[in-house]
């Protein structure tokens, strides 16, 4: 999700994983403007999510661990 500095107008949004309960824990944007996205998903067993996406908001990976 991308907010306008006003944080009243969205730019941009997407969606990672599917119908189970998926949180997103943290976000972390580093000095190039990459987004850094840590969560969880309960889909049968406890996953660890971990993605990427560039300064453009595209995904650059995304990754479940199994725990």
């Amino acid at each position: 999700m991308q907010l306008q500095p006003n944080q009243t107008t969205l730019d941009y949004s997407t969606y990672i994983g599917d119908n189970n309960l998926d949180k997103v824990k943290d976000i972390h944007i580093d000095y190039t403007g990459s987004a850094y996205i840590t969560g969880s998903s309960l889909n049968g067993s406890r996953n660890v999510l971990l993605a990427k996406f560039d300064p453009q908001n595209k995904l650059v990976y995304s990754k479940t661990y199994n725990l």
